[in-house]
C-alpha cells in the first residue's frame, strides 16, 4: 500500500493504492494446518490491521448491519423469538443484550479504524510453503480496532474446538504487531461472546424461516458448542490462559 497522487483534469487527486497478491491454495477450513501457522496468521491480520489504520481518506461505516457486534443488541432484540435456549443453557438473552450495551459504552472511547470485519476460516487462504492470504473484503467497514482480533479468535476457536494453544498463538502473533491497550484487551472475551450469540441466533432464525441448509445447521451447532465452552471457561480463565492477563 502506498500513498498515490496524480493530477486528473487539472485537479490534484490523492488516494490509497492497494496492491493485492494472488495466492493459489486452499481455504483454511478445508486444508491441513501446521502448528507454526497460527502465530503467522495472527501476525498477518495484525499487519492488515496496521495497514488499514492508515486509511483516513473516507469515513465509511454502516448505520446498521445485523452481523456487526456493535448492532448485536438491536439484532437480538428484533429476533429474540429465535434465541435457542435449548442449545445455550445458562445464557439469558436479556443478559446478553445488556452486556452488549455495556460493551458498546466501554468501546466508545477506544481506537477506531477500517476493519475487515469477517476473518473466518472460509476467508483465509493457505498457499504453498505456508503462505497465507485473506479474502472477501465485502464486510469492510469502519469499526473499533479490537473487533478484528476478537472476531478472528471466535471463528478460529469454533473450527479448532477452542484449542487454547491455537488461540494463544494467534493472539501473540497479532499482539506482536498491534499494541492493544489494556482496555481493549479486557473486552475481547465480551466481543467474542456477543458475536457468537448473534451468529447462533441469526442462524436459528434462518432455520425457522425455512431458508436453511446443511451449512447453516452446521454453523449453528458448531457456534453453539463453542459458545457453551466459552461460557464454561469464563472470562477470568480466558483472559489468563489466552491473553496472558
Amino acid at each position: 500500500k502506498q500513498w498515490y497522487q496524480r493530477r486528473v483534469r487539472g485537479c490534484k487527486v490523492s488516494c490509497y493504492l492497494v496492491v493485492f497478491h494472488y495466492i493459489e491454495g486452499e481455504l483454511l477450513a478445508t486444508s491441513h494446518q501446521e502448528p507454526h501457522l497460527w502465530r503467522s496468521l495472527g501476525k498477518l491480520v495484525g499487519d492488515i490491521s496496521m495497514s488499514m489504520s492508515e486509511m483516513k481518506s473516507c469515513d465509511y461505516r454502516r448505520d446498521f448491519f445485523p452481523w456487526d457486534s456493535m448492532c448485536g443488541d438491536t439484532t437480538l432484540q428484533e429476533i429474540r423469538h429465535a434465541f435457542p435456549a435449548d442449545k445455550l443453557p445458562g445464557i439469558q438473552i436479556d443478559a446478553v443484550i445488556d452486556s452488549i450495551k455495556k460493551m458498546k459504552r466501554a468501546l466508545s472511547d477506544l481506537p477506531m479504524q477500517f476493519i475487515h470485519g469477517d476473518i473466518n476460516e472460509y476467508n483465509i487462504v493457505l498457499g504453498a510453503k505456508g503462505s497465507l492470504g485473506i479474502i472477501d473484503f465485502n464486510d469492510l467497514t469502519r469499526g473499533y480496532r479490537v473487533l478484528e482480533i476478537s472476531h478472528l479468535l471466535a471463528y478460529i476457536g469454533v473450527c479448532q474446538n477452542s484449542n487454547p494453544s491455537v488461540l494463544r498463538e494467534i493472539y501473540l502473533g497479532f499482539a506482536s504487531v498491534v499494541a492493544l491497550s489494556s482496555a481493549e484487551i479486557h473486552l475481547i472475551y465480551d466481543i467474542m461472546f456477543a458475536r457468537m450469540t448473534v451468529s447462533v441466533t441469526m442462524g436459528c432464525k434462518t432455520i425457522l424461516d425455512g431458508d436453511d441448509n446443511a451449512y447453516v445447521r452446521k454453523c449453528v451447532e458448531d457456534n453453539a458448542r463453542f459458545l457453551r465452552g466459552l461460557l464454561a471457561k469464563g472470562k477470568e480463565a480466558f483472559d489468563r490462559d489466552i491473553l496472558g492477563l
